[in-house]
């Protein structure tokens, strides 16, 4: 995007960077349990779940390993992260994302 950017010689000041990721996180029996009970909605194997997911570019493991990925967004200029927790409806994977991953990612000012 920044190639780009600099290409039609807008300033970088003009520009704002944003990333919607899905996000799949929490200790190994947490997203075994979350895949299954979405896999169990779809009507397809928790294999297949967890496929799809990653195919659509979902970032799927413990907290700190989604939070070095979601970190390198950050290092490269990201202004703004959406996060779309899957398995959001139960509550409790959302706290995971508050309170385990999100104090890991590194500020931006």
């Amino acid at each position: 995007a920044e190639t780009e950017r600099q290409k039609i010689g807008r300033e970088r000041s003009k520009v704002t960077y944003s990333l919607q990721a899905f996000i799949l996180t929490g200790t190994q029996s947490d997203i075994q349990e979350i895949a299954s009970q979405q896999a169990h909605k779809a009507g397809i194997p928790v294999a297949d779940y967890l496929e799809s997911l990653r195919k659509r570019g979902a970032l799927i493991g413990k907290p700190a390993e989604v939070a070095d990925k979601l970190s390198g967004f950050v290092e490269a200029g990201l202004d703004y992260l959406l996060i779309s927790a899957v398995g959001d409806k139960l509550g409790w994977p959302l706290d995971i994302i508050k309170n385990e991953l999100l104090p890991l990612l590194p500020e931006r000012r």
